[in-house]
């Protein structure tokens, strides 16, 4: 283990650690993936908190019948990682030692403005990137038509964060899978057609019975002038959005987790909020999101459940 908060190594190629007292259960069989922010500092540039720290996935995999193991670790290859790994390679080609010593930063986070020195025009009408740090979601193997596919078609892995959309890796390897236009694939043929008006939770909630995945995400709005709101979602046990339901937040705060029982989805709202004002602070490069936060006694705490048939809100409690 690295000391402290330390950088990650960038690419761990698939090896078999060696098991030294010993052996797996003969029915211990499957793979573990961690998810986590690999890197909160390029060079002496640190970020401001290590949630802005780029994804790293760890993939352990445990085969008792072989009494094997096998281990990978490696960044998510996001737009951003992907900016800045550019953005220190062209620094190092032009020799700028003090560049490199002290970079400046490819995208803006939730707590760190980006640019050479995080001014406000470095940072204008940007949303922070989404780092892909946080969580991993398991899905089934994606049906086929293909018949050499079915020698290779194993369960699908994503790596999440609050930010934005999942990021597909394989999960063995940990390279992206991308579609055909080359952008990293999202869990769902979405209904019409229709992508999630969201972010997307690295929290969800799992059905085991039927399989169905539930999640939620803080509303995107063109403008703060409108309500703040969440967005529930449910996808079926493959990955496929098949229902998703807007509903009105008291105030603009992001929600960390969520619960389902047999019926119902309910999620706490905490008065740990941005203010209207604060909003435009960060829209204008300002100011890092995360910053804004203020917690407010006056504004109170709930308890908002919802029908996990329809996704609409169906009690707000104020506690």
């Amino acid at each position: 283990y690295k000391g402290g908060f330390e950088p990650g190594n960038p690419n761990i190629t698939p090896y078999h650690p060696r098991i030294t007292y010993g052996s797996l259960p003969s029915d211990l069989i499957g793979t573990l993936a961690i998810n986590c922010a690999g890197r909160i500092r390029i060079g002496a540039r640190q970020y401001n908190h290590w949630f802005d720290g780029h994804g790293y996935v760890s993939v352990l995999g445990l085969d008792g019948k072989t009494n094997t193991a096998t281990f990978t670790a490696r960044y998510v290859p996001t737009k951003d990682y992907l900016a800045q790994e550019e953005l220190m390679k062209s620094l190092k080609e032009e020799e700028n030692g003090d560049a490199v010593k002290n970079p400046p930063l490819a995208s803006n986070r939730a707590w760190t403005l980006g640019g050479k020195n995080g001014h406000w025009y470095e940072n204008i009408f940007k949303l922070p990137a989404n780092p892909s740090n946080t969580a991993t979601l398991w899905l089934p193997p994606s049906s086929s038509s293909d018949p050499a596919a079915a020698t290779d078609n194993p369960p699908r892995l994503f790596a999440l964060c609050e930010g934005g959309p999942p990021f597909e890796l394989h999960p063995t390897t940990l390279e992206p899978i991308t579609s055909s236009n080359d952008k990293p694939t999202f869990p769902t043929n979405t209904l019409f057609g229709i992508l999630p008006t969201s972010f997307f939770s690295a929290h969800f909630s799992l059905d085991h019975q039927t399989g169905e995945v539930y999640n939620h995400g803080y509303c995107v709005r063109p403008t703060p002038l409108l309500s703040p709101a969440i967005n529930l979602m449910k996808y079926t046990s493959d990955g496929t959005l098949v229902q998703q339901c807007t509903t009105d937040l008291p105030y603009h705060t992001f929600i960390h987790d969520a619960a389902i029982s047999n019926n119902c989805f309910a999620y706490f709202v905490s008065p740990y909020y941005v203010p209207d004002e604060a909003e435009m602070s960060y829209m204008l490069g300002f100011s890092a999101m995360g910053d804004n936060f203020k917690w407010s006694d006056d504004k109170g705490a709930y308890i908002h459940v919802h029908s996990r048939q329809d996704l609409k809100c169906k009690w707000k409690i104020k506690l």
